[in-house]
């Protein structure tokens, strides 16, 4: 079975470290890239093209709130 590629994204890095100990203890998840702000979270996600995004909503420089 193929593993899901995953981007994580949060300001806060207890946040981030605790969803990726979550996320390393199932085989089924590959973390391709983690994020502390929306800018990189949007580069991370052109660059890795990941199957599954995990994301705060409020974060530095961009964030959920805005539409494109």
């Amino acid at each position: 079975m193929p593993l899901i590629k995953t981007v994580l994204a949060d300001d806060n890095r207890d946040s981030l470290e605790i969803i990726e100990t979550i996320l390393k203890r199932h085989q089924k998840f590959r973390i391709v890239a983690t994020c502390t702000d929306g800018e990189e979270l949007i580069n991370q996600v052109v660059k890795c093209r990941p199957d599954l995004v995990i994301t705060d909503i409020k974060m530095p420089k961009l964030n959920g709130y805005r539409s494109y």
